[in-house]
């Protein structure tokens, strides 16, 4: 069983090397999406590729945000798969660049998922430090999308997530990337897919993260219905043709062989 670590990021100079230098001890594989970077970090990134095996990066030509940047790492998940570099078997793990998760909780993660026999493993924050109006505003989402999908969701907005890899071609016909809404497309679709899924297991988080606003959660309320409706309507990509579209906006790099001494 291969672990894959999906993670965007967007000008995280200050912190993407931390977290991909802890994530990588616990993972296999690793694909970075640069989602339009202006600071240094997509020049950051490759050095630290130089020399490490099992690394993708996809540049991709202007930012599309988070949801743009996981359908594109969830589109090279898909060639992969294609290619037998993966097996539907092998686990995806999603987390944030900017520090906010703990790559030192990813092999407790992987352990829930097998012990509880799922397909999706989404991590549960503690919200409790959070100010009360985000508070409601989280709680207000993950019951809309436990109303829609049919699946008791508590934290549908945490983005330190676990899937099989076998996931990824079902979400990716009905999964749109756009704006601000992954985490409602990904939960709804998912669960109307009939994927098996737990959002229990708890998890810290290293500090609360700013910007998020009303306006972004009426956007993931509107993002998740018309997932929602897409997947009741049966409205779904042409697959194939869908990803290869993505992944032509995307310069791929792959990171060369390691270096053998004396070689």
């Amino acid at each position: 069983m291969k672990k894959v670590l999906v993670m965007p990021q967007y000008n995280e100079e200050r912190t993407v090397i931390g977290v991909l230098e802890a994530a990588s001890k616990f993972v296999d594989r690793i694909i970075v999406v640069n989602d339009g970077s202006t600071d240094s970090s997509q020049s950051l990134i490759e050095n630290w590729m130089d020399g490490r095996q099992g690394v993708s990066l996809l540049n991709l030509s202007a930012n599309k945000g988070m949801s743009g940047a996981l359908l594109a790492g969830f589109c090279q998940v898909y060639r992969m798969l294609l290619e037998s570099r993966l097996d539907e078997d092998d686990v995806v793990i999603n987390i944030d660049a900017d520090g906010q998760h703990k790559p030192e909780e990813i092999p407790r993660m992987i352990e829930a998922l097998l012990a509880k026999r799922v397909d999706v493993l989404l991590a549960r924050r503690d919200l409790s430090g959070y100010p009360l109006l985000k508070q409601i505003g989280n709680k207000g989402l993950w019951a809309f999308a436990s109303i829609l999908s049919g699946v008791r969701y508590h934290d549908v907005e945490c983005g330190f997530r676990f899937m099989r890899a076998r996931v990824i071609p079902g979400l990716l016909r009905y999964f749109t990337g756009r704006r601000y809404g992954c985490a409602q497309e990904i939960g709804i679709i998912t669960a109307l897919l009939r994927f098996t899924i737990d959002n229990t297991e708890p998890a810290e988080i290293a500090y609360y993260r700013h910007g998020a606003r009303i306006r972004d959660g009426l956007t993931n309320v509107r993002m998740g219905f018309l997932a929602f409706a897409r997947v009741k309507m049966g409205l779904a990509n042409d697959l194939d043709r869908f990803v290869e579209g993505v992944l032509d906006d995307a310069a791929v790099y792959e990171s060369p062989p390691a270096r053998v001494p004396g070689g």
